[in-house]
């Protein structure tokens, strides 16, 4: 078919999604699937990436305590050593402090990181639950193009990004 303005549709508003209740029960969930791990299933390798299962849970939890530092707390984020022109330096920078608190996570157990990650979660949603749904994002999110976010759509971001791990 050829390309004609009859065959472009409008692009329609953005419809906002509450996602702030669901971090809760997801994250209370994965809880109890991580206490029921085996010691070996830990190390089993993940489909995605060259983590295994107990990086994966370290990184979830340093993002969860990212974001309550930087969020929650006011904490200004970390600063790149060199400056971020690109997107793709913008991607190495975060690929950095993920391997940098991996590496680290490594000496902690799986109760440990368990445990951790189960009062970081709490709190987290805690948090989420607490912010009015049209308050601005801490942060935009940059690769839907934008400046400036919503805090709906940035909640909404985090949510899916913890909901694919």
């Amino acid at each position: 078919m050829p390309y004609t303005d009859a065959t472009i549709s409008p692009i329609q508003p953005l419809v906002p999604i509450d996602t702030r209740p669901l971090f809760r029960p997801v994250s209370a969930s994965l809880v109890r699937l991580l206490r029921g791990l085996q010691r070996e299933d830990w190390t089993r390798p993940t489909v995605a990436s060259q983590w295994m299962v107990r990086d994966v849970v370290a990184h979830l939890l340093d993002s969860t305590l990212r974001r309550l530092s930087f969020h929650r707390d006011g904490m200004p984020p970390p600063l790149a050593s060199s400056g971020m022109e690109s997107e793709r330096a913008f991607v190495a920078f975060i690929n950095d402090l993920n391997a940098h608190w991996v590496g680290a996570a490594k000496r902690f157990s799986p109760r440990i990181l368990t445990e951790l990650y189960e009062r970081a979660a709490d709190d987290l949603a805690g948090w989420f639950e607490s912010l009015p749904f049209d308050v601005l994002a801490l942060f935009s999110v940059s690769w839907a193009g934008e400046d400036a976010s919503a805090g709906w759509f940035d909640v909404g971001c985090e949510f899916t990004e913890f909901w694919h791990y």
